[in-house]
């Protein structure tokens, strides 16, 4: 069995697979800026942004995770919230299914 040093967590693999893709992603555009001299700007845009939003919310789950460390994970924080809207919203099944 591996020891906890040798264990990555989720959150430590996903920020190393999103430095390696933003870095690929950016040596791709430079060998494209170098062949065509112009590279597709939305594009980049919409990536560095992507990218930003999940570096983003793993950063908030993470200071969610240090600042409350007694909640066992956001999901079951996730799904009290979504019960208590489910709660409070009336619906009738056989009325929907019609």
């Amino acid at each position: 069995m591996k020891s906890e040093k040798q264990k990555l967590k989720f959150s430590k693999k996903a920020v190393i697979f999103v430095f390696s893709e933003v870095t690929i992603f950016t040596l791709i555009m430079i060998v494209i800026f170098c062949i065509k001299g112009s590279v597709p700007d939305t594009l980049i845009a919409s990536v560095f942004a992507f990218f930003a939003a999940e570096g983003g919310c793993m950063a908030w789950i993470k200071f969610g995770e240090t600042k409350n460390p007694d909640a066992k994970s956001i999901s079951k924080t996730i799904e009290k919230v979504v019960d208590d809207i489910k709660d409070t919203i009336p619906f009738n099944q056989d009325e929907d299914m019609r």
